[in-house]
């Protein structure tokens, strides 16, 4: 009786072992091989593109192809007003729900607050540059799409000028003088601001943040010192998107203002949503309009509006989607390329990538490698564009001669305040969104 009391508490340590150890994803083994069971992995993408367009598609369907316990179903959200899941902000039961979403870095933020992202255990210190964590420093997802921040230049202007072009390892003197020269001569700066360049300038020249390291908290931050440095070296640079004409059938004024010689400098994002609009296709057609790194050296972090992947903690498949996700980071160094090109496919609306200039994009990955999510990158919509004055109304206080440090210290109240109300409703992130706000936040 002692032999098989022994025995059987051996047996229940050993079971309560195994079951410990799947909760850890690094080690899971998901089958026996031959069992004949199956699982179907949902995955929602935020693309207009069908899932045989793009290049991480491509690296999913490969992983579809080697497991033959899986089957992967890859659905894309075509919603571009607001692109955010249903299934977790307060839409959930329609349809049938995915197990691992594309959405944007706060999305996944707010929903591992409230509860429905499932923490990933990844620990890999060469996988770190590729994860998104939350507040406690748990991984909650990995990085999808990546829409960087580059300079632009006129090369007509600044060849016929005779002043050096943009380079990454400009310092901030070079580039306040050579706005200077161009300004002097009658050239304008295209140089908005934005929550995105604020934040890029904010912290690579100044030295300070417009968000708590956790990101969730802007009141001494967004309105700190350097904040109003950097919001009154815009003011200075003076680029008001009125003083621009651009083509009424175009929404965006760049990269317009750069091909009429409008501008002669300027820094937007990588991609523009929209085939007709996107910036890819108008410059491939645009000799005089050439793209450079980020300005400040080597140290100078990109501020990017990022999305990333994450399970959803309703998954009944954690353990597929979590390999998955191994499997698209097990060759890391190849890993940013395949975010280059899904970023590329998915937001400038390429299908091939032999359509991508290799000059263009080794510079566009060279820019993901150093980004860092954009503090206020609400939703993943990129039918509007951070020029647009009208979504950032203190902002354009601050450009049209107000104070920066009273337009910055609204501007944080506002954001803390609709920030309290997201973490604690999570409905409210979707009706923000819902109800025509496409960053939210003013």
């Amino acid at each position: 009786m002692r032999r098989i009391l022994i025995v059987s508490l051996l047996l229940i340590i050993s079971i309560t072992m195994v079951s410990c150890q799947m909760t850890n994803y690094e080690d899971v083994n998901l089958y026996m091989e031959g069992d004949g069971s199956t699982q179907t992995l949902r995955i929602e993408l935020v693309s207009t593109l069908t899932n045989v367009d793009h290049a991480l598609g491509d690296r999913i369907r490969a992983f579809d192809v080697e497991q033959r316990n899986i089957e992967v179903q890859l659905v894309s959200n075509h919603n571009l007003y607001s692109s955010f899941s249903p299934w977790v902000i307060g839409l959930e039961g329609r349809g049938t729900p995915p197990d691992m979403i594309e959405t944007t870095y706060n999305q996944i933020q707010n929903m591992y607050h409230h509860g429905k992202i499932e923490p990933l255990y990844i620990n890999d210190p060469e996988l770190q540059e590729y994860v998104i964590k939350a507040p406690d420093g748990e991984v909650i997802g990995i990085k999808a799409k990546v829409n960087p921040l580059l300079v632009y230049y006129n090369e007509y202007i600044f060849d016929a000028m005779g002043i050096e072009k943009p380079a990454g390892d400009w310092d901030w003197a070079m580039l306040d003088n050579t706005i200077e020269a161009l300004k002097n001569a009658g050239h304008k700066a295209h140089i908005m601001l934005s929550p995105f360049t604020l934040e890029w300038l904010t912290m690579n020249r100044y030295d300070g943040r417009i968000s708590a390291p956790d990101h969730l908290r802007f009141g001494g931050y967004l309105d700190s010192e350097a904040a109003v440095r950097a919001a009154e070296w815009f003011a200075w640079v003076g680029t008001k998107k009125e003083d621009f004409r651009y083509p009424r059938q175009h929404p965006f004024p760049m990269p317009h203002v750069m091909i009429d010689d409008q501008a002669a400098i300027a820094i937007d994002y990588a991609y523009r949503f929209f085939n007709k609009y996107n910036y890819e296709r108008i410059i491939e057609h645009n000799d005089q309009v050439n793209i450079a790194p980020l300005l400040g050296g080597p140290d100078t972090v990109n501020i990017a509006q990022m999305t990333g992947f994450a399970i959803l903690s309703s998954s009944p498949n954690k353990d597929a989607a979590m390999k998955l996700l191994r499997y698209l980071m097990e060759e890391s160094e190849n890993y940013v390329h395949d975010i280059a090109l899904y970023s590329m496919q998915a937001w400038a609306g390429l299908k091939v990538a032999d359509e991508i200039n290799p000059e263009r994009y080794s510079i566009v990955v060279r820019e993901i490698e150093r980004s860092v999510p954009a503090s206020l990158f609400m939703a993943d919509d990129h039918t509007a564009g951070f020029n647009i004055n009208a979504l950032y109304p203190y902002l354009k206080e601050i450009i049209d001669g107000g104070s920066a440090p009273e337009a910055l210290k609204k501007y944080a109240d506002e954001v803390d305040s609709e920030f309290s109300i997201f973490w604690e409703y999570p409905d409210a992130y979707g009706e923000c969104i819902r109800g025509g706000r496409k960053f939210c936040v003013h």
